[in-house]
């Protein structure tokens, strides 16, 4: 594919997700910004109270839903949210268990990058990442097929000629 570069996706996807919010994350911003419109319409009346209420929620709702991250494999990269992995430069993927995440984020490399939603699901893949110019020498990339990801993921990737890439053995 010419006028490929990098930081561009490719154009045909074999995985994509969206790690939207889930329904206890929305319940919860209901329940935190509930009380202000509450004690807003105690003192300003009922209308106004009522009015900002949902207005609130309604931003609220509108970021958590426009903000949840994109996870995306075609065959250039592994997109993860605005973070976009070459495909040559995965190896070894293995699904994440929430008590894997948990033992990841408290005893793993620091210098890991991390794509995890609160609120989504207790699955993720992790990477390692072989580019040696990359500071980040793994991924976690929360998904709620982590299957389907590492099948994906082991597709060949193409080069940016649109060629298979072969590692050469």
């Amino acid at each position: 594919m010419d006028g490929w570069h990098e930081g561009s996706d490719g154009s045909r996807p074999a995985y994509s997700e969206r790690l939207w919010p889930g329904p206890v994350l929305l319940i919860m911003s209901v329940v935190v910004i509930a009380p202000v419109a509450i004690a807003y319409g105690a003192v300003f009346g009922a209308a106004l109270g009522w009015t900002l209420g949902i207005l609130i929620i309604g931003l609220a709702w509108a970021w958590l839903l426009g903000s949840a991250p994109l996870i995306r494999v075609d065959e250039r990269v592994l997109r993860a949210g605005r973070a976009r992995l070459p495909r040559e430069f995965i190896a070894n993927p293995i699904a994440l268990d929430g008590r894997g995440i948990s033992h990841e984020r408290a005893h793993g490399d620091v210098r890991t990058f991390m794509v995890l939603r609160p609120g989504t699901t207790r699955h993720a893949v992790l990477l390692d990442v072989t580019d040696p110019a990359d500071p980040h020498p793994r991924w976690i990339v929360q998904t709620r097929r982590p299957q389907a990801l590492i099948e994906a993921l082991a597709t060949p990737p193409m080069d940016t000629h649109g060629s298979p890439h072969h590692d050469p053995a």
